[in-house]
């Protein structure tokens, strides 16, 4: 969904790199925010191997984007930092109501003029998410092809 082109058309944000990390952030804030609403012991365990697979994602990227070792281990440090300092500002965000904000500071630098893509980001994320509650909770997932 990152890679849905209303992100960086109708919502003005810029598809490059960084663009696309605000994107991919506050679509896995909305994962782990359901996977926080729910009720099961497996939900943590799915919440840990979805950050996981996030960090070894970047690691991987920053690697074949083919920087030096320190640059790697610098800009990693600051994704991983940027990424969960999201999740912490978008589930405060919207626990307060005020998810679009947060979307404007994180997604838009707190650049006013993005104040109207900020809010309709919001809408759209609230709405994501509402979806997300709708499914079955996490002990009808089959993982690793287990029954």
């Amino acid at each position: 969904m990152a890679r849905h082109p209303d992100y960086y058309t109708d919502f003005s944000i810029q598809d490059k790199v960084l663009g696309r990390f605000e994107v991919l952030a506050l679509h896995l804030f909305l994962m782990l925010r359901r996977l926080k609403e729910d009720t099961s012991p497996l939900s943590g365990d799915i919440s840990q191997e979805i950050c996981d697979l996030f960090v070894a994602d970047m690691d991987h990227s920053l690697r074949n984007a083919r920087l030096s070792e320190s640059k790697i281990d610098k800009n990693f440090k600051r994704f991983i930092e940027g990424f969960y300092g999201r999740l912490v500002a978008y589930d405060k965000g919207l626990d307060e109501g005020a998810l679009d904000a947060a979307i404007l500071k994180n997604v838009y630098g707190d650049d006013q003029t993005y104040l109207q893509p900020g809010k309709q980001m919001a809408v759209r994320m609230t709405n994501l998410l509402d979806v997300l509650r709708q499914q079955p909770d996490v002990n009808n997932l089959n993982f690793k092809g287990e029954k």
